[in-house]
């Protein structure tokens, strides 16, 4: 089971340890480890004493960390280049050499070791882009001699992201939690707590430790169709207003009334009858 790995450009190896087995003889453990080291070189470690297993490389920019692995545990092959000074360059066999009875090949490793070893721990070191990583593994011997062993370093998958500037594909371990809508990016010392950084996908913003739908944007051609659109209703409607006020009403014409001439005698006129003439007589009244 692979704890970490990284891929450097599509076709290299991953990086990480594999597995660890062992048994015991009686006074010695018998051990077979296997791993994947890609670009990076392995470094096999070994405890000084009881004390658990530390990188002192965790938080490394540099190989001058090297320097603490010969002060707290061992590794022979290196302790027999590395001085006072930080090391420019690294040995080709950091594992076979890393003790007495111990062989190697270019993924696995075979050690003969006292049984009262309490683990083993490997590191790569990679240079460019720079990071080291680790991985170790405890043994516990139980009354009959049996040997129990739990891989320490927790197997989460790993997040491919590209290395800014460079052709490099880095596949990450992140142990922070990962917001929906969201990819992790690269980041310069995520090994160190396995913590990476991370940024929203494409129409998502970022709210805190969310990321949230982006206001949708309307593009600039509908808005000036719409602005258009809207200023010739406008001038539609003015122009209606305008042309209905200059309009005259007109009456219909009333229907002709058709007067009826009668003859009527004025009411003010006096006749007198004198046999079959009539004649009128007019008084003016005052």
């Amino acid at each position: 089971m692979i704890f970490v790995l990284m891929v450097l450009d599509g076709l290299s190896p991953p990086i990480g340890l594999t597995s660890v087995t062992a048994r015991a003889n009686g006074t010695n453990l018998i051990m077979e480890g296997r791993y994947q080291a890609g670009a990076a070189t392995p470094l096999l470690v070994w405890p000084r004493s009881t004390e658990p297993w530390a990188n002192p490389c965790s938080k490394a920019t540099d190989l001058c960390c090297l320097r603490e692995i010969n002060v707290k545990h061992r590794n022979d092959a290196l302790s027999s280049v590395q001085g006072s000074a930080c090391l420019k360059g690294l040995p080709p066999n950091l594992v076979a050499g890393s003790r007495p009875f111990v062989t190697s090949t270019a993924t696995s490793f075979n050690a003969i070791v006292p049984i009262l070893t309490p683990w083993v721990a490997i590191l790569f070191l990679h240079p460019s882009p720079f990071f080291i990583l680790d991985g170790y593994q405890a043994f516990r011997i139980d009354p009959a001699s049996n040997v129990e062993s739990n891989l320490v370093i927790p197997h989460n998958p790993c997040y491919s992201v590209v290395v800014p500037g460079t052709l490099a594909s880095v596949c990450m371990q992140c142990n922070n939690k990962l917001p929906a809508n969201a990819r992790y990016v690269w980041t310069q010392s995520w090994y160190n707590d396995y913590t990476c950084d991370w940024q929203c996908l494409e129409n998502y913003v970022r709210s805190d430790l969310t990321c949230e739908p982006a206001q949708r944007q309307v593009p600039l051609l509908w808005i000036i169709v719409g602005a258009c659109a809207a200023v010739a209703i406008l001038l539609l409607v003015i122009y209606c207003t305008l042309s209905r006020a200059h309009v005259t009403h007109v009456e219909p014409d009333e229907p002709p009334q058709h007067h009826h001439h009668h003859t009527h005698l004025r009411s003010d006129m006096i006749q007198f009858k004198d046999g079959n003439v009539l004649i009128p007589l007019r008084i003016k009244a005052k």
